[in-house]
């Protein structure tokens, strides 16, 4: 049986940068245009740099969260911050 979400979901994205590139531009353009009413994301950036696409995506009310230092800690640090927002569902962007 599957379970829906609840109204407002909260869901975590992943993405290795927030340079200027094409994939960082179709990550913003799908949380511009995301249903308000249903999902409520969090972006962490893994490897950074924040870049370009940084202050648009917090201009949408969206959080960034940089994740620094060795990956294995940074694993850690994405879980405990799942954990803390209440994130719900998560997914890879890159």
């Amino acid at each position: 049986m599957s379970r829906e979400p609840d109204p407002t979901t909260k869901i975590a994205i992943a993405i290795g940068q927030l340079a200027q590139g094409g994939s960082e531009w179709q990550l913003y353009t799908f949380l511009k245009h995301r249903d308000r009413e249903r999902w409520i994301p969090i972006v962490y950036v893994s490897n950074g740099p924040m870049g370009f696409w940084d202050d648009p995506i917090r201009e949408l009310g969206i959080s960034v969260t940089l994740l620094k230092g060795h990956p294995i800690l940074n694993m850690w640090r994405f879980r405990e911050c799942c954990r803390a927002n209440g994130v719900q569902r998560f997914f890879s962007w890159s």
